[in-house]
């Protein structure tokens, strides 16, 4: 591939001193495309009338025609990017300070030494190479700084702006880059002005800084987040602070968006949630539906013949109170005469079979007595198994005595503690509240049913003891259960009504009771369910459901 000669252009009016150069240029000290002219006229008409343009210019600055060499070179200068080598065989002060003041423009003094010839044409080359690099960068720069849709900008360490880009006037609500050149950035431009300290300490310590997140003002106050990225250029000796260059994107809707998206995402889970718990309350529910409708036809199916046997119970006791005050009538008409019996043994016989009816009339009295105890104990059990028994629409409150429903409760759970635990209650004169009943008796069998399983996990010889209380707090009705079972773990203290959460072996719990008690109180009745528990000591449980309880005030009453 042939390497693209290098155009040169001489003007030069001496035929012989052009002649001579020509000689040089093109074969001694380098292959150079060779143009010569003999007028500066003539040259700088020619630059302007095609599109070729030289890679150098070499001037005599003795030219016939009205031009010198420095003035063709001043004329040129103010419209092309040219380097040129102006020479004489008579400088003056004059003619040096304007070379001096021209770019990318040397002189040479005659006669000429083809050395220094060929430094000065290396060197005027290298340096349009160069020239034309930093041309082609800075035409980037500014294309970037011009186009960039984030704000550019230049400043000092003491905080004024030097130089902004069309999208950061914009950005600040600014007109013009003159009205950001007078503000301060730390006061005008950041909404708390600590914050420029905190950059400009990064700034002294790296150099730079990279995703700096603050907030700025707009020129109306308004608030805008953003991310600064930025680094120290011209520091030197002279300048020890430098300057700032950096990089500011508006990051605001995107923060917007993320906070937007976290919110859908904590609402999603906070919907989750209340869609796991609404199906765990809606599964124990169905539970508790289901031991309702079986407790309530137990209860039907006993408490018919219960109704008739404890009828015929009655009836038979009548009976036999006449059948007693028969035996008495005659006892009392016929003892005398048996004394005028004869017959010995006929006598004793008499005499015995009166002792086995008198014997059989008094075990007869407690007999009918204990029966009766026993039907009213029966009845009582039935008449628990209803009330206990009664599922409650969700919204249907209705006033109830939290003390009967405790009673209720252990009437159905006795057969859970019972082997393992013996009830101590101690019940106070409380006033009724609007609750739902159903839920709250649920509440109260879980919590009693979990502390007979403490009790039962402790593995003690001797059977527990279950406390339950009742008193007044403030405004709200107050339920304790007490346990001294095997105590919860601390580490699980705050996990005992998450959903799910158990501690008991697979197969004997679903984590869910107390989980639902706790949505019951704290959620639906807005009152408070506490726990505290140790180790050795055992397990308290605390319900507290206001007696007053505005929440309540529009709900149907039954």
């Amino acid at each position: 591939m042939n390497k693209i000669k290098k155009r040169i252009w001489l003007a030069e009016d001496d035929r012989a001193s052009r002649k001579m150069l020509v000689h040089y240029l093109s074969r001694k000290i380098g292959d150079y495309q060779i143009e010569e002219f003999e007028y500066a006229e003539e040259l700088i008409d020619k630059i302007k009338r095609t599109d070729i343009i030289p890679d150098l210019l070499i001037l005599d600055n003795i030219l016939k025609g009205k031009l010198t060499g420095i003035d063709a070179t001043e004329q040129i200068k103010n419209e092309f990017e040219i380097p040129i080598l102006v020479y004489s065989a008579t400088p003056t002060t004059e003619l040096l300070n304007r070379c001096i003041n021209l770019k990318m423009t040397r002189y040479l003094s005659k006669p000429i030494n083809p050395i220094e010839l060929d430094f000065h044409i290396r060197a005027l080359l290298k340096e349009h190479e160069v020239n034309n690099q930093l041309n082609s960068l800075n035409s980037k720069y500014f294309a970037l700084f011009n186009k960039s849709k984030d704000m550019i900008y230049i400043s000092d360490p003491k905080g004024k702006i030097l130089d902004i880009n069309p999208s950061g006037i914009k950005l600040l609500g600014y007109e013009t880059k003159e009205e950001l050149f007078k503000i301060d950035i730390q006061n005008d431009l950041y909404f708390n002005p600590e914050e420029r300290t905190r950059f400009k300490n990064k700034m002294h310590i790296n150099g730079y800084v990279q995703n700096f997140q603050t907030t700025l003002k707009k020129k109306d106050n308004t608030q805008i987040i953003v991310t600064i990225s930025s680094s120290i250029i011209l520091k030197d000796k002279n300048n020890i602070e430098g300057l700032y260059i950096g990089i500011i994107r508006d990051i605001t809707k995107q923060i917007e968006n993320e906070q937007n998206l976290i919110k859908m995402n904590v609402e999603q889970i906070n919907n989750n949630e209340k869609l796991k718990k609404t199906q765990l309350f809606l599964i124990q529910q169905e539970k508790m539906a289901s031991l309702g409708g079986l407790a309530a036809g137990i209860a039907h199916e006993i408490n018919n013949p219960l109704g008739f046997v404890m009828s015929n119970f009655r009836t038979l006791k009548k009976y036999i109170d006449k059948m007693k005050d028969y035996l008495k009538f005659a006892e009392n008409t016929f003892m005398g005469s048996i004394s005028d019996i004869d017959n010995s043994v006929l006598k004793k016989e008499i005499e015995n079979k009166k002792k086995n009816m008198d014997f059989i009339i008094e075990d007869l009295d407690e007999l009918f007595m204990e029966s009766t105890n026993g039907f009213e104990r029966i009845s009582s059990i039935v008449e628990n198994m209803r009330r206990f028994s009664r599922v409650d629409n969700e919204n249907n409150r209705t006033f109830i005595n939290l003390n009967d429903s405790i009673r209720n409760t252990l009437v159905i759970a006795k057969n859970s503690y019972k082997y393992v635990a013996d009830i101590v209650t101690n019940l106070s004169e409380i006033p009724d509240i609007s609750c739902n009943r159903s839920e709250i008796n649920q509440v109260l069998l879980n919590i009693i049913v979990n502390a007979a399983q403490a009790i039962d996990e402790k593995k003690n010889k001797n059977k527990g003891v279950i406390n339950i209380s009742t008193f007044i707090e403030k405004d709200k009705v107050c339920c304790q259960i007490k346990d001294n079972g095997a105590g919860i773990p601390e580490k699980n203290l705050s996990k005992v009504f998450d959903p799910f959460f158990t501690t008991k072996e697979v197969g004997k719990g679903t984590g869910m009771g107390l989980g639902i008690s706790y949505d019951i109180v704290v959620n639906k009745h807005k009152g408070e369910l506490l726990v505290e528990s140790n180790k050795k000591v055992g397990t308290k449980f605390t319900i507290k459901l206001h007696i007053n309880n505005e929440n309540n005030a529009n709900q149907e009453l039954s």
